[in-house]
């Protein structure tokens, strides 16, 4: 159990579902987890993704990982919880989003 309060302590709640069968989170790594709230210890990932964002630089641009971003993402769940939206702050005022489907293989329970 330790471990478990271990871990619970190094992810922030981004989301919760509509049913409140499942929410999101982000761990101090940066990834964003699908947690089902009756059984937390089968989360599953998001996939992270290649993005670019923008740098102080003269190039303007790289190419990071969604998870590296230092800014909090912002996540929706649609209302029949099929479908998850992160919108990630790339830089000098612009965000981009990526788009999840929730499969019945996912956590929090399988989409009606």
């Amino acid at each position: 159990m330790k471990k478990l309060s271990t871990l619970l302590a190094c992810i922030s709640l981004l989301v919760a579902a509509p049913t409140g069968d499942f929410q999101l989170t982000r761990t101090s790594n940066g990834a964003i987890w699908l947690v089902p709230t009756k059984n937390p210890s089968h989360h599953v990932v998001l996939l992270a993704v290649q993005i670019e964002v923008n740098t102080e630089a003269a190039s303007g641009m790289k190419e990071v990982s969604s998870d590296s971003v230092e800014r909090q993402p912002e996540c929706f769940v649609s209302s029949d919880e099929r479908w998850i939206f992160v919108e990630v702050d790339i830089g000098g005022g612009s965000t981009t989003g990526i788009l999840y489907q929730r499969t019945p293989d996912s956590s929090g329970g399988a989409p009606s």
